[in-house]
């Protein structure tokens, strides 16, 4: 099946089929520490390769946002891209410059970031 981008559905790709598509709003879920990035390597080197391409990978995801971009993680382990962020550039859902979105839902607590476009 191939991706219809004009319709007017919610589209869940993946961040490698997201490249050189643009969307209204773009969701990045689960940014958390083990999870995105997610390094096999044993090798040092290899590893610092690994990291740069999720990286470029992240970027990737992010840009693909027109108008709103959501990051998503639980508070308890942030992805070491979260950290790498400039919060002055995000808003918080009052509008609040350089704070976080929380939602404390019953199993888990979630932040999130809104860009400021």
């Amino acid at each position: 099946d191939e991706l219809d981008i004009d319709a007017d559905v919610v589209k869940v790709v993946t961040l490698h089929t997201a490249k050189g598509l643009e969307f209204l709003l773009v969701v990045i879920p689960d940014l958390e520490q083990d999870s995105f990035p997610r390094l096999f390597a044993k090798d040092q080197e290899e590893r610092h390769e690994e990291l740069q391409s999720e990286r470029r990978l992240l970027f990737v995801g992010m840009t693909r946002a027109m108008h709103a971009l959501l990051l998503l993680h639980s508070e308890s382990r942030p992805s070491p891209f979260i950290e790498e962020l400039d919060l002055a550039y995000f808003k918080s859902a009052t509008g609040t410059q350089g704070e976080r979105i929380t939602h404390r839902g019953q199993a888990s607590h979630t932040e999130a970031y809104e860009v400021l476009f």
